[in-house]
């Protein structure tokens, strides 16, 4: 859940922070990508660092080409 938004996603999104806040990453993942994005939410949190691309849903509905970064923090429980 986001607690925290960049201006920079929220402009590459056509979102505001407000539309954001509070809401699941994943929502934004476009629905052909969301499968590899829970996969590679899932080895984050197995303490796997990944790289890998996939496309967000902008604010009109087109998908917008993202890489991503995953890097578990230790220590923290979900």
């Amino acid at each position: 859940v986001f607690s925290f938004v960049t201006t920079r996603l929220c402009a590459l999104l056509g979102r505001s922070s407000e539309e954001m806040l509070g809401r699941r990453a994943m929502e934004f993942v476009a629905s052909r990508d969301r499968e590899l994005a829970e996969r590679q939410q899932r080895r984050c949190r197995e303490g796997i660092t990944e790289e890998y691309e996939v496309h967000l849903r902008h604010a009109d509905g087109h998908d917008v080409p993202v890489r991503m970064v995953t890097t578990p923090v230790l220590g923290h429980k979900d």
